[in-house]
């Protein structure tokens, strides 16, 4: 993972190999600091991704105190269902430290709207992102994350953004 564990640090599990393009692209943005940002490997859908943070993430995040957890998905199209099902897997002492975001469908729809690469894609949210902004975010493919982005702006900001 390669981030300082000692530090405050995010860590990414993206549920497939599109969620991880736009997970490249948001750390392909020239201001956010890579060495806080660990990624996993794509997971192999979203109940992969889930498994994987009960597996692993539950007691990483109880030992590294300083760490947190995005779990990257698609929604595909079932919304506050799929969001309810993931936050029902977070034990009340760590909700405040994992955080859910996807698309509403899944990435490639939002690719083919917009017609740009998912690379392209992460880089325009971590743009929003380093400014405090959520005019990107407030697409409709992605509108469903806002009140999720407004609990991890605030931690994730100065862990990804020192400078901004």
């Amino acid at each position: 993972m390669g981030v300082s564990k000692e530090r405050p640090h995010l860590v990414v599990i993206p549920e497939d190999e599109a969620n991880l393009q736009l997970v490249n692209g948001f750390i392909g943005y020239f201001a956010v600091n890579s060495r806080q940002l660990g990624l996993e490997s794509p997971a192999g859908g979203w109940m992969p991704a889930l498994t994987l943070f009960r597996s692993d993430y539950i007691t990483y995040l109880r030992k590294h105190r300083q760490g947190y957890v995005v779990i990257l998905i698609d929604f595909d199209g079932q919304g506050d269902a799929r969001r309810a099902t993931c936050e029902e897997e977070v034990p009340d002492d760590l909700k405040g430290r994992v955080f859910v975001l996807g698309t509403r469908d899944e990435p490639e729809a939002l690719r083919r709207e917009i017609k740009q690469s998912l690379e392209s894609i992460g880089e325009s949210a971590a743009r929003d992102c380093a400014q405090n902004h959520t005019h990107f975010w407030g697409h409709d493919h992605l509108t469903h994350n806002l009140t999720e982005l407004a609990r991890l702006l605030p931690i994730a900001h100065p862990i990804l953004f020192p400078g901004a």
